[in-house]
């Protein structure tokens, strides 16, 4: 017959009503037991989504893995214990205000422009540091008007890109797109899932320490 027990925090429900018996007098060091797996699970679930992304190199496939350009977005992955009534909860989140495109990296969908605009821009490789990031001097900013780089150089629009004048010679600097499809690469939902019987294991792992003292 199964039955619960709970702590500070925390319950567990248990279907050994031997076992479930032992835990009577564990309480206090089952709650350290426990808050310790979760603690190590807010650390090692963040850490593990991180790693899956890898650093930019040019020429991608779109179905890749994310490659890092700023690293925004893998500053905001993180993770915290959370209690919710009596049980206590690992939160895994990513993303902020300044970095709203975390969901669509985890679930995938199609970036299309806002109400006001006609075009997506994308940078062209050309005005990509090696971290791929886009060099300051090619950041657009508009000026009386008119568009031009951040370094002051004036910008046209020729089809699809953006140009500016480089060395004599007219250039795209960036690409302009009705609509950009993101697979979902993130991961978040994908770690967890495959982490499934190493959380079960480590927190049995807990409950038997907890008895054994």
């Amino acid at each position: 017959m199964a039955e619960s027990i709970s702590g500070n925090g925390w319950s567990i429900r248990i279907d050994d009503n031997g076992v479930l018996s032992m835990l009577g007098d564990a309480t206090p060091e089952l709650d350290r037991q426990v808050g310790n797996v979760m603690r190590d699970l807010s650390h090692d679930i963040p850490a593990e989504i991180i790693s899956r992304m890898k650093d930019y190199s040019p020429g991608r496939n779109a179905t890749d893995r994310i490659q890092v350009r700023t690293g925004k977005l893998a500053q905001t992955v993180q993770g915290r214990r959370k209690n919710k009534g009596m049980e206590t909860v690992v939160v895994v989140s990513a993303g902020s205000i300044t970095v709203p495109y975390a969901r669509i990296q985890e679930y995938g969908g199609t970036i299309r422009p806002g109400p006001s605009k006609t075009y997506l821009r994308a940078p062209l490789p050309n005005i990509l540091t090696d971290a791929g990031d886009v060099k300051g001097e090619f950041q657009l900013v508009e000026r009386a008007g008119k568009w031009t780089t951040a370094g002051g150089v004036p910008t046209w629009i020729s089809g699809r890109a953006i140009m500016v004048m480089s060395h004599g010679k007219a250039t795209p600097i960036w690409a302009l797109m009705t609509e950009s499809r993101i697979p979902p690469r993130l991961g978040m939902r994908k770690v967890i899932n495959g982490q499934r019987e190493e959380i079960a294991d480590k927190l049995a792992g807990a409950v038997r320490r907890s008895v054994t003292r």
